[in-house]
């Protein structure tokens, strides 16, 4: 239908037997959440884990780098756009080179990235070469964090692919609180640099879990490697303990991926190039607000980097304290706490079917208020009450982490992903240069700033016209000429839900997408006339 990718469940082909998607999902569904998906979840809850690590201890080493190499605002504001910038790089080129030799490789090169620059930034001698190694670091996160979203997701039963991803998510406020803990009494004893070391030793078993997990067969299905793909889902069924009922057993006959009775038309329709597939209605029209609220979401939540600074160096934030350093380190703390209890409520919502949409724009409102009132809280005390809360509502990254490999295709998933993933690291490279900026006139005015780009992002995810809660990861999208948009705010005034799951079963028929009624008979007559 307009605006995105809605038609999930694919109706049967013409001789009434399951396609090659359907057979895949089928597996994926009846094998549950197994042993294979929870090797997966663990593999991906570790690559969380090692950012949270790192995105939390830089911001604790800018009042440390600020003393010990004596820089200003301006050049801390360089490090954490190095990052940034190769976070972009990454996300660009090793995201995209999963889809050409595979999400396991990919993966694999980025964890040796990630180790191999990680350890050398402990030894860097100067701010410049900081930032450099830096910025090499980012390129491992950026693909890495692309990469593993999407390997996960195409391992994950519908039923609980939501609650699973964002509970993977969790593992980043995890991680932001270890690092902090450790952080308060390590780097006082060993120093920031065999701190940074520490934070780099989990990608150790991290790689060992990535060199037994299989291939994703959604790769080899698309790649049309489909002995591969059969091989696979085979293993899953067996390594779950759950056999296949006689129509979902994958063989060549019914995960051929062209039908003979297929035109050359839709046969050239399956390899349309990167270009063309951005001039599809039914992708951009999803992409475009998709893209604006992963920016607008990235850019705001650079005003959490700032605030262990501003508590250190604040006056009225230390009055009667001994060591102003102990309020910043209680601020990353709550702040990493913050993020385990925001990913911890979404994982929630998703596990009650509440619509992405609904979240995503509530979210994004709640923290826009939130932001706005750190600049004008003069108690630490409050200050610390406040940044929990405005923490855990910034996890609207989370829900578009969920939402975004499950809204596309497979043959467009990584790369819709990677460019939301490179607009979400674009904005931090400029964010850091407007907070240091803004730094000299008040700490308000950077909050007032970065509130009102997180309420731009809210009303970006207005115009987003798809729900994928409760539904199967989609392989192609459908569009009539008679196909309407509609954006949430006018769905929630005609009384439609967002998020209306599919039935247990999985039949759809007299489900409403979008002001239309889906029909899955009348979906399969029109896929038959078009394949004839």
């Amino acid at each position: 239908m307009g605006g995105g990718f809605v038609d999930d469940e694919q109706p049967l082909l013409p001789n009434g037997q399951k396609g090659p998607w359907q057979v895949l999902d089928g597996v994926i569904n009846h094998c549950g959440f197994g042993r294979t998906q929870t090797q997966l979840f663990t593999l991906c809850a570790l690559v969380n884990f090692i950012e949270a690590m790192v995105t939390a201890l830089i911001p604790l080493l800018f009042p440390l780098l600020k003393k010990e190499w004596r820089v200003d605002n301006a050049q801390l504001a360089l490090l954490g756009s190095a990052i940034s910038i190769g976070m972009l790089i990454g996300a660009l080129l090793l995201g995209k080179s999963s889809d050409i030799i595979g999400r396991k490789i990919s993966m694999l090169i980025c964890l040796v990235t990630i180790l191999v620059f990680g350890f050398g930034s402990a030894f860097a001698p100067s701010m410049s070469v900081m930032a450099g190694l830096q910025l090499l670091l980012g390129v491992g996160y950026g693909g890495n964090i692309v990469i593993s979203t999407t390997y996960l997701c195409e391992f994950l039963p519908k039923n609980v692919r939501g609650m699973a991803l964002t509970i993977v998510a969790f593992f980043f406020g995890i991680g932001g609180m270890t690092c902090v803990a450790l952080g308060m009494h390590l780097i006082p004893l060993l120093g920031w640099r065999k701190m940074l070391m520490l934070t780099i030793t989990p990608i150790f078993p991290a790689i060992v879990l990535l060199l037994v997990s299989p291939e994703s067969p959604r790769y080899y299905l698309h790649t049309h490697q489909t002995d591969k793909a059969i091989e696979v889902l085979n293993e899953i069924s067996k390594v779950n303990g759950v056999p296949l009922p006689d129509d979902l057993k994958p063989t060549r006959k019914n995960m051929r991926m062209q039908p003979k009775s297929q035109s050359k038309k839709k046969d050239d329709k399956g390899k349309k190039s990167f270009s063309k597939q951005l001039q599809d209605p039914t992708i951009y029209k999803t992409l475009i607000p998709l893209l604006l609220c992963w920016f607008f979401n990235a850019f705001g939540c650079n005003i959490f980097a700032w605030v262990p600074l501003y508590i250190s160096e604040s006056p009225v934030m230390n009055t009667g304290a001994s060591d102003p350093m102990q309020n910043a380190y209680f601020a990353a703390f709550y702040m990493s706490l913050g993020d385990a209890l925001g990913t911890l409520f979404v994982s929630i919502c998703f596990g009650a079917n509440f619509g992405r949409r609904i979240l995503l724009m509530v979210l994004l409102f709640v923290v826009a208020a939130l932001t706005f009132s750190l600049g004008r809280l003069r108690n630490v005390q409050i200050m610390l009450a406040v940044l929990p809360v405005a923490k855990a509502m910034s996890q609207a990254t989370a829900v578009l982490y969920t939402y975004t490999p499950e809204v596309f295709p497979t043959s467009f998933r990584v790369n819709g992903l990677a460019m939301c993933s490179i607009v979400h690291r674009f904005a931090p490279v400029v964010a850091p240069y407007l907070a240091a900026a803004l730094m000299k006139y008040s700490f308000a005015h950077v909050t007032t700033a970065f509130g009102g780009l997180y309420l731009c992002g809210c009303v970006s995810s207005l115009f987003l016209s798809v729900e994928t809660a409760g539904r199967d990861v989609v392989e192609d999208g459908t569009k009539t000429e008679d196909d309407k948009d509609f954006m949430l705010i006018s769905e929630l005034c005609r009384c439609r839900v967002a998020g209306v799951p599919g039935s247990p079963d999985g039949d759809n028929d007299g489900m409403i997408f979008n002001g239309k009624k889906y029909n899955e008979k009348q979906e399969a007559k029109h896929y038959e006339t078009d394949s004839v």
